[in-house]
C-alpha cells in the first residue's frame, strides 16, 4: 500500500510536467526503512527538478527541489538529504 502510493504520487507528477522534459531517473528510495520513490528530470530550459515522495506511517511527504544548469548537484542533493523523519515518541 504504501509502495503504490509514493508510485502513485511520481506518476501524477510525470503526468503533470511537460511533455518535453527528459526523465532521467526514477529509482526506489528508503527512508529510515519507509519506502519511496526519486524522480528527476531535466527541462529543455536546462531546469532540473528532483522529487522525491516517502511514506512514513500514514503520511506522504514530497521534497522538491529546482535548479539551473550551471549550479552543482551534489550541493542540491546534499540538501535534499537532509530531510529527516521522526515518530513522535521515536527518535530517529
Amino acid at each position: 500500500m504504501a509502495e503504490g502510493a509514493v508510485n502513485a504520487s511520481a506518476d501524477a507528477f510525470l503526468g503533470a510536467i511537460p511533455k518535453s522534459a527528459e526523465l532521467v531517473s526514477r529509482k526506489k528510495i528508503l527512508i529510515d526503512g519507509y519506502p519511496g520513490i526519486e524522480v528527476k528530470v531535466r527541462e529543455p530550459d536546462g531546469y532540473t527538478v528532483l522529487t522525491r515522495y516517502y511514506m512514513v506511517e500514514t503520511r506522504l511527504y514530497c521534497v522538491m527541489a529546482l535548479w539551473n544548469a550551471g549550479r552543482n548537484d551534489a550541493d542540491v542533493i546534499k540538501t535534499v538529504d537532509s530531510f529527516k523523519v521522526s515518530i513522535e515518541g521515536t527518535p530517529k
